[in-house]
């Protein structure tokens, strides 16, 4: 019994022996899966903490290489830290910061703007943003000032520049608006408001057709139109019957930065005054027209009238000077020739009247023909050998050597040169010279006639071609001229699409150039018989 006892004794010791070790077992597991547990959180931490270190170290390098000023401020408003940036623009040096107060208020997430004193006399102003970070493992603050006085300068100079625009555009006169692609208004000026009599605002958004024209599309030569298409400049002159007034309006592109064009600025001038101006310019020349026809159909009547009775005068004058009525004695015969040479003078004054009469009245007509110019002015330069021996003068001609072809009418262009060539001689003195050139440059044919004469002043150049122009140059007895061939002259190049010009000093000579375009493209037309008639006493008193 006792022995069973034992037995039972040491069974219940061994299971509770074994209940033991089975427990000591299990706290052992549990130890070391918290130990490691531990390990884990402590070398989750270390990584954390050496996280945030290198966090804390490079938001330190970001702040220290900012442009912007940056402090960190603590949870008390004392300064911890403090970038380059910051010392620059407090013009305080690091350990000046460091300890006091941060002296702007500050309200986290949010931008102000705060006046400081830059650099210790400059004022500026800057921005300030605060944020919430952790600095060295505490909640801090970090306070960002951006300097913005250039920007608030810059932007100051826009509201200025803006307001004198807004200024100068209302002050304009001129009807000035502003039309989007869809013909939509988006800004007017005040005179074009106070014009239509209503309120700016009450225009913008409204289309200019509905506005200006009462209508309900653009009109057709709307200058709008042709803007957005062309992206080029356009005008349009229109009596507004509303206003009655005449408007004169310009269009003008306006472009996006991608050179897309997106509207046009119109400007409206009241030309109302212009073209009553215009209006009475254009009937005041229709009364010129008149007046001129006029005097051109009484100059070709009166000189046509005056040539007979110079005829007769002429006739009965050479009679009596070859003596056919009687013997004269000397002293008649002197005062004949006296008279003579004024009835001749008279006569050419009547011929170029009717040359220049004939000419400005579109009368006289070209017969163009193919011509070899340089043995045209060779010709005309032959005529005039004998003269200028005479009259003790070198007379030279240069001219290509070969053929230079030209359309042209030869009489006309002789006639010119015959002017020209007289002129020089008659205003050269003996031992002078005369040099006819002909040269050919850029299409066109150069025909200059140089003296070494008297010359003409440079206040009377701008008038010789006027008509009845006569000045101080003296010429020889007889050589009187009419004050009509460089009129003439003048007319008779233009009309071949042609230029003169002279060059000229006292006491040095003169050079005319006539320039003509070289062509030999033949326009010959016939020319009105009293064209020939004029040509034959052109040439006839030269």
């Amino acid at each position: 019994m006792a022995k069973k006892k034992v037995e039972e004794e040491a069974k219940a010791l061994e299971e509770a022996h074994a209940k033991m070790e089975l427990r000591v077992k299990e706290r052992t597991a549990e130890l070391s899966k918290a130990n490691e547990h531990l390990k884990k959180e402590i070398t989750e931490r270390k990584r954390a903490e050496e996280r945030l270190e290198a966090s804390e170290g490079n938001l330190r390098k970001v702040i220290v290489g900012s442009p912007d000023s940056i402090l960190i401020v603590d949870k008390n408003g004392i300064v911890c830290f403090v970038n380059p940036a910051a010392e620059y623009l407090f013009d305080r040096e690091r350990e000046e910061f460091l300890g006091e107060t941060f002296g702007f208020p500050m309200v986290v997430g949010e931008t102000t703007e705060i006046e400081l004193i830059h650099r210790g006399a400059e004022e500026a102003v800057a921005e300030m943003r605060v944020v919430e970070t952790e600095w060295e493992s505490k909640t801090a603050y970090l306070v960002s000032i951006r300097d913005i006085t250039e920007h608030k300068r810059t932007e100051e100079k826009i509201k200025h520049a803006a307001k004198e625009w807004r200024t100068t555009f209302d002050s304009i006169t001129d009807m000035i608006s502003i039309h989007d692609g869809n013909f939509k208004i988006t800004r007017v000026n005040r005179a074009l408001a106070n014009t239509f009599k209503i309120e700016p605002k009450e225009l913008i958004g409204k289309t200019c057709y509905e506005v200006f024209h009462d209508a309900k599309e653009p009109c057709p030569n709307c200058p709008h139109i042709q803007t957005l298409k062309t992206k080029e400049p356009a005008t349009l002159e229109f009596f507004e019957p509303r206003l009655g007034i005449h408007l004169g309006i310009s269009t003008s592109p306006v472009f996006d930065e991608n050179g897309e064009i997106t509207s046009s600025v119109h400007i409206a001038k009241n030309i109302t005054e212009r073209k009553k101006a215009e209006e009475k310019l254009r009937k005041a020349n229709e009364k010129l027209k008149e007046y001129n026809q006029l005097k051109n159909e009484f100059i070709s009547t009166a000189s046509h009238e005056l040539r007979t009775p110079l005829s007769i005068i002429m006739g009965a004058i050479r009679l009596i000077l070859d003596e056919i009525p009687g013997k004269i004695v000397e002293e008649q015969r002197d005062v004949l020739a006296t008279a003579t040479e004024n009835v001749q003078r008279l006569s050419r004054i009547v011929d170029s009247l009717l040359s220049i009469s004939r000419i400005e009245s579109g009368k006289l007509d070209l017969r163009k023909t193919v011509v070899n110019i340089c043995e045209l002015i060779k010709d005309t330069v032959s005529n005039y050998e004998p003269l200028a021996q005479e009259k003790g003068l070198r007379l030279d001609c240069e001219v290509p050597e070969q053929s230079v072809d030209i359309c042209l009418d030869p009489d006309r262009i002789k006639e010119v040169l015959i002017n020209l060539i007289s002129n020089s001689i008659k205003f050269t003195h003996e031992g002078g010279r005369v040099k006819i050139i002909c040269t050919e440059q850029d299409k066109e044919i150069l025909v200059s006639v140089q003296d070494s004469g008297v010359g003409i002043a440079k206040e009377d150049i701008p008038k010789l071609f006027d008509k009845f122009t006569q000045f101080g140059r003296k010429a020889g007895p007889g050589e009187k001229g009419t004050g009509l061939g460089l009129a003439i002259v003048k007319k008779l190049v233009e009309i071949h699409g042609g230029k003169i010009k002279v060059e000229s000093e006292v006491g040095q000579g003169t050079i005319f150039t006539i320039s003509l375009p070289l062509t030999t493209e033949t326009l010959a037309e016939d020319l009105p018989a009293e064209a020939d008639e004029l040509m034959e006493n052109t040439l006839a008193n030269n």
